[in-house]
């Protein structure tokens, strides 16, 4: 969160001013920008670990603390998008200087969520009361001064008063639609805090609320991107990416049995238009193309195919399997082999050798899936066997032992899973690829 702090300081030295410069302005965008690759780094390899090492078939669980550092996330790339504006157009000024405190807020929040022990997290790291006290009382007396200096001093920050284009409303959307999220996810994650901080019982605010609002909201800001980006386009151009979207999102929701399929035909049109307008607006080779902009949107759509691939497609099986056991899933046949035992220096495990069959009973391959416990505290964990793929991955995690050669089994074929990873190595690729470009621009 160094970015975030910095961004965080460099607000309050324009408040504290009362002006905002072109240079300030620069130096917040290459602060901004660092700190949002950190990020899309921080959750991408985050949600990684967890498909890889937590075993229970999912890569993102709405857990508090990965919201803490999602959170952050989504207002980086409103605060990016801000930025946009205010140098390009001398609009949205006052959230350029906004949007950084309430980033800064929200990681004060999110570290008092992970180190305080008032969660009980997989990825919370500490269970100290008293850390909790202190990282409130830090967090209060951070953003409480920065609000008010904030409040006083906004007025003097005046943008351009000039009529709104299309491009202006696109971008002023963007910000709506991202901050919109941060505050969705946010609710979401602290209001069960608040309940419980209130002496009011438990209460849990689970995936089927996140995902409700989440999704439309993604699939709103895919529509815009690729709306604006065809709006820019040849009138053919633009109808031959709607009719292909259109045609694709009927083929897949309608022939392929998905489990939503009005969802996924909403998320496929999405997904499809926004792919395919960029790929277009490239080809044309448009003088002064922003290549983070077209990278980092081109992730976003890359993505999309994994998580549609993965909530809408997946096959499933929890089964009791031991030795000689044989499961079909799909057009793969899952054959449990035997058991080996292993011991690390830092953990022993059962490991399992689960062999892969297609349908004439040839082998695909090889899976070894652990449940393993770690000889310094007795921790148990499963480590999941994965066949990754292109197009698909296979999956299998090991479960509890349920007599003395049986183990309670996951297996599970994932559509596109790795497309959610490629989408967010492309998005980080394209932050680079823009800071490395525009310096050997400015240089030469």
């Amino acid at each position: 969160y160094a970015g975030i702090s910095l961004s965080f300081a460099f607000s309050i030295g324009c408040l504290l001013r009362r002006q905002l410069t072109p240079t300030s302005l620069n130096s917040l965008t290459k602060i901004s920008s660092i700190a949002w690759g950190f990020l899309t780094a921080g959750n991408v390899l985050g949600s990684w670990w967890a498909y890889n090492e937590l075993g229970w078939g999912g890569w993102w669980f709405w857990d508090p603390v990965e919201n803490s550092s999602f959170i952050p996330w989504l207002l980086a790339s409103a605060q990016l998008h801000a930025l946009l504006l205010a140098r390009k157009r001398h609009k949205l000024c006052k959230s350029v200087l906004f949007i950084p405190i309430a980033a800064f807020t929200v990681s004060l929040i999110g570290t008092f969520i992970v180190r305080s022990g008032v969660i009980q997290s997989v990825h919370a790291f500490a269970s100290d009361p008293n850390k909790g006290l202190f990282l409130i009382a830090i967090t209060v007396l951070m953003a409480l001064p920065a609000l008010i200096l904030f409040a006083r001093n906004a007025v003097f920050f005046k943008g351009d008063t000039s009529e709104i284009n299309a491009y202006d409303a696109a971008v002023s959307v963007a910000v709506m639609i991202l901050s919109a999220a941060a505050a969705v996810v946010l609710f979401g994650t602290v209001f069960p805090l608040i309940y419980q901080g209130f002496g009011l019982g438990s209460l849990s605010v689970g995936a089927p609320y996140f995902n409700s609002i989440f999704a439309p909201l993604t699939i709103a800001a895919a529509l815009l991107i690729s709306g604006f980006t065809l709006f820019r386009q040849r009138a053919a151009s633009a109808a031959a990416v709607i009719a292909v979207s259109a045609a694709s999102s009927v083929a897949i929701a309608f022939f392929l049995h998905p489990k939503d399929p009005i969802m996924t035909a909403f998320a496929v049109f999405s997904c499809a238009m926004l792919f395919l307008s960029l790929i277009t607006e490239a080809l044309t080779k448009r003088a002064g193309q922003n290549w983070f902009a077209f990278l980092a949107h081109l992730g976003i759509a890359v993505s999309m195919v994994g998580v549609i691939g993965d909530t809408q497609f997946q096959q499933e099986a929890l089964v009791r399997m031991g030795p000689g056991y044989g499961r079909p899933l799909g057009d793969v046949i899952f054959v449990y082999d035997r058991t080996d035992k292993v011991d690390s220096k830092s953990f022993y495990a059962d490991e399992g050798r689960i062999i892969v069959l297609d349908k004439n009973e040839k082998e695909i391959t090889e899976l070894r899936p652990q449940r393993q416990t770690f000889k310094s505290n007795g921790m148990q964990m499963t480590h999941a066997g994965i066949s990754h793929g292109l197009f698909r991955d296979l999956y299998v995690s090991m479960g509890n032992q349920l007599s003395a050669e049986e183990y309670l089994m996951r297996l599970n074929i994932k559509p596109m899973m790795i497309w959610l990873w490629l989408g967010g190595l492309l998005m980080i690729f394209g932050l680079f690829f823009a800071r490395t470009f525009r310096r050997e621009k400015d240089l030469s």
